[in-house]
C-alpha cells in the first residue's frame, strides 16, 4: 500500500479506511434490513396459506380443511381453567352466535392435554374446539411459544393472540393485545 516515506500516504490510507468502512456499514444495513423483514414476515405471517394440520383435540384428529368456505378465529391461550383464560373463553362462547351469523368458526390452541380440554369445555359449557397442542409444534409453527418474564425470571410460554383467517386460509389479521372481557369487540370490530 505505498511507501510510507510518502507524504501522501496517511491521506490515501484514511480515504481507503474511510471507503471500506462505509461500504461495510452498508453491507451490514442491507443484511439488518433483510434480517428484519424475514424474521417479521415470518413472526406475522401476514398473507400466509397455511397448510391442514392434525392435532388431537378432545382424542379426535383435528384438520383446518373441516371448515371449508369458513373464516377461522385461532386464539392461543396460556392455560385452562385461569381466570384470564375462562374470561376471555366465556366471552367468544357469549358471542358464539354473531361469530357464525358472520361466517366465523372458532378454534382454540393451548399446550394442556385432551382430557383438561374436555373438562373446561364442560365446565364452562363451549361451544367451539380446542387443540391440545402439548408437543407446542401449532404454538411454534405461528410464534406464540416465546420467551417471558415474571417476577424477575424468565421462561417460555404461551403468547395470548387471536389470529383471523379467511376462506383461502391467509391470515387477515392478529390481535396481539387481547383484552379477554371484550375479545369479540375485538374481533369483530364492534
Amino acid at each position: 500500500y505505498g511507501d510510507h516515506r510518502d507524504l501522501h500516504y496517511p491521506l490515501r490510507r484514511q480515504r481507503q479506511m474511510c471507503i471500506r468502512d462505509s461500504f461495510n456499514i452498508d453491507i451490514r444495513t442491507i443484511f439488518l434490513w433483510i434480517f428484519f423483514i424475514i424474521y417479521h414476515c415470518d413472526l406475522l405471517q401476514y398473507n400466509y396459506q397455511h397448510r391442514s394440520f392434525y392435532y388431537y383435540q378432545n382424542g379426535n384428529s383435528f384438520n383446518l380443511d373441516k371448515f371449508k368456505d369458513q373464516k377461522i378465529v385461532l386464539y392461543f391461550y396460556p392455560r385452562d381453567n385461569t381466570s384470564g383464560c375462562t374470561a376471555q373463553a366465556c366471552d367468544l362462547r357469549d358471542n358464539f352466535q354473531e361469530f357464525k351469523n358472520n361466517n366465523y368458526v372458532i378454534v382454540g390452541v393451548s399446550t394442556d392435554s385432551p382430557k383438561s380440554h374436555v373438562k373446561f369445555i364442560e365446565k364452562n359449557n363451549l361451544p367451539f374446539d380446542l387443540i391440545a397442542d402439548e408437543d407446542k409444534s401449532v404454538h411454534k409453527l405461528f410464534g406464540t411459544w416465546v420467551e417471558k418474564k415474571m417476577y424477575g425470571k424468565t421462561y417460555m410460554g404461551t403468547a395470548r393472540k387471536t389470529f383471523l383467517i379467511d376462506e383461502n386460509r391467509i391470515i387477515t389479521d392478529i390481535i396481539e393485545k387481547v383484552k379477554t372481557k371484550e375479545h369479540t369487540n375485538q374481533i369483530l370490530g364492534e
